[in-house]
């Protein structure tokens, strides 16, 4: 049996509902084809996440040198995104390309060669390259805070 769902919420809570759901173990019938007897087993809830994030960021950066670096290219080149070794499964294109759509996404360009490389874990993930869209650059009213011409990230 298979329960798809999805989360909101804190992030501390959902940590803890995915541990709970991975400490549950479940009494397991099944035959043993060679004896012919019926056999009982305790199996672990197996807790597989399908995930979709949005990650925010600003599109420019300054650098040390005084120029500036594209973030989007910068980010896509750290997470090695289009490459041959994330696995997307054919059959997963239409429904990225309806999330893209729904969500008024561009699609995700090829990350040329970056001079830098954000150190991110990639061991064991795949990812799923989406889309992406540019925030708007405008004037921002924060009260008390200030008011700022900015990226509305």
């Amino acid at each position: 049996m298979h329960l798809v769902f999805g989360t909101r919420g804190i992030n501390a809570a959902i940590e803890q509902m995915k541990i709970d759901l991975q400490a549950q173990r479940y009494l397991w019938k099944r035959k043993n084809l060679e004896t012919g007897k019926e056999e009982l087993a305790y199996v672990q809830g197996a807790l597989r996440p399908i995930q979709l994030w949005e990650y925010v960021f600003p599109e420019k950066s300054p650098t040390p040198d005084g120029k500036e670096t594209d973030n989007l290219n910068e980010l896509l080149y750290s997470l090695d995104v289009k490459h041959k070794r994330h696995f997307v499964p054919k059959s997963l294109y239409k429904f990225i390309s309806i999330v893209r759509r729904i969500m008024g996404l561009s699609p995700i360009p090829d990350a040329k060669e970056s001079e830098r490389q954000r150190m991110i874990h990639l061991q064991g993930i795949s990812i799923i390259p989406i889309g992406y869209k540019k925030d708007e650059v405008k004037n921002y009213d924060f009260g008390t805070a200030g008011k700022y011409h900015q990226e509305g990230l």
